[in-house]
């Protein structure tokens, strides 16, 4: 099984029953790969879980429906050479208790036309107008920002 870490706050699967203090295997849809998580309590077969440590620590999680755990906010200036982001930088930077994370729920805004990316560089581009509101609900650990025409600042709320 893969031995690649997984970022704290990434939600999966477990796919086999996990005593505390073993590892296992479990799936994270929003990666679609599979990891060796470590369980800091014991993880029953096809339950949720969630990355809380470094090392894939990983603990039994049941999804919210209303909510968020964390937040996060970001100004980027953007021009024709493509810069990134990383999803809870800022709010990490601002206290150190809370991680970079996956954010579930995105609202951008862009003072100029620009074109993102998510999670990837080589991912599709979408557009962001001018001065108008996009939400998106998918989950995100990274954004990639460059302009349309004009240099301009994209705003990020981050949610997950």
């Amino acid at each position: 099984m893969s031995e690649d870490k997984v970022q704290i706050g990434t939600e999966g699967i477990a796919l086999e029953d996990i005593p505390a203090g073993g590892s296992g295997d479990a799936y994270f849809p929003s990666l679609t790969k599979r990891a060796t998580v470590n369980a800091d309590q014991n993880i029953g077969k096809y339950r949720w879980i969630i990355i809380v440590g470094a090392n894939n620590t990983a603990k039994e999680y049941k999804p919210y429906d209303e909510g968020y755990v964390y937040d996060d906010f970001k100004q980027i200036s953007f021009t024709s050479e493509e810069t990134s982001y990383e999803i809870g930088d800022a709010a990490h930077q601002a206290d150190e208790d809370v991680p970079k994370f996956e954010a579930k729920y995105l609202l951008l805004r862009a003072t100029q036309q620009c074109k993102i990316r998510f999670n990837e560089s080589d991912r599709v581009q979408h557009t962001i107008p001018a001065n108008l509101d996009r939400e998106f609900k998918r989950r995100c650990t990274k954004i990639y920002v460059v302009r349309d025409t004009t240099d301009g600042v994209l705003t990020i709320y981050a949610f997950g």
